[in-house]
């Protein structure tokens, strides 16, 4: 598996095998009946509890498509650097939250899907390669994306505040 190597579609298998799992995940959440059982955990463990749902199993399920995303994930890394560097990716857990939170997750839990995590994590991929080409230093893109989950955040709370 090489990661920069063309294959199916013209594209390269780092981004079919993303493209793939994200189309897979997406389309669980959405059409398969156990995704209203996660996202009740996710958004409040007692309700899903007293509604009949096995907390254990249902986390257990999670935790264990979480882990195996998380293998893919390295496995792809992998690929496409050819060095098993474990301090390589030090630090995108911000910028990972910023997706997750742009793309209309919300941190208390129980929101978001797939596909608006992809579009977050498009739009900060856009905003890094604008402050890349504009020759900001590191540290501001990181203030650039602290502020962008600021914003997110904020309107989350306001969201939920309206209800």
């Amino acid at each position: 598996m090489s990661g920069g190597g063309a294959s199916f579609s013209g594209l390269s298998s780092t981004l079919n095998i993303g493209g793939g799992s994200s189309a897979f995940v997406g389309n669980a959440s959405t059409v398969h009946a156990g995704s209203v059982s996660i996202t009740a955990v996710g958004s409040n463990t007692e309700t899903a509890r007293l509604c009949g749902i096995s907390l254990p199993k249902t986390t257990l399920l999670v935790y264990g498509l979480s882990g195996l995303l998380v293998g893919l994930a390295g496995v792809l890394e992998f690929s496409t650097l050819t060095v098993g560097d474990p301090t390589d990716s030090v630090g995108l857990e911000l910028e990972v939250i910023a997706a997750v939170v742009i793309g209309g997750g919300s941190l208390s839990g129980g929101q978001g899907s797939a596909s608006g995590t992809l579009v977050g994590a498009l739009l900060l991929t856009v905003i890094k390669a604008g402050c890349t080409h504009l020759g900001f230093p590191n540290w501001v893109q990181e203030i650039f994306t602290g502020f962008i989950i600021v914003v997110a955040m904020s309107i989350d709370r306001l969201r939920k505040r309206s209800r």
